[in-house]
């Protein structure tokens, strides 16, 4: 199962989990809006590890390849 860490958390999520479901239903609280991709209110950034992105085309290359992803 992947396992997601922010900061001095770490916990395991279902495989196929949403991220902004995982991280809201952790207590992050991360913003959005569209759920769709189109606002990037839910924009994070991933230092280590790249988890699977249904969409990467909805997210500019450049800030794709460095770690940026639509939660």
């Amino acid at each position: 199962m992947p396992e997601l860490c922010v900061g001095e958390r770490r916990w395991v999520v279902p495989t196929g989990s949403n991220l902004l479901d995982a991280l809201n239903d952790a207590g992050l609280h991360v913003p959005y809006s569209c759920r769709a991709g189109s606002c990037h209110a839910c924009l994070v950034h991933c230092e280590v590890g790249q988890p699977l992105d249904a969409m990467p085309e909805a997210l500019a290359l450049d800030k794709h390849a460095l770690g940026w992803r639509l939660a």
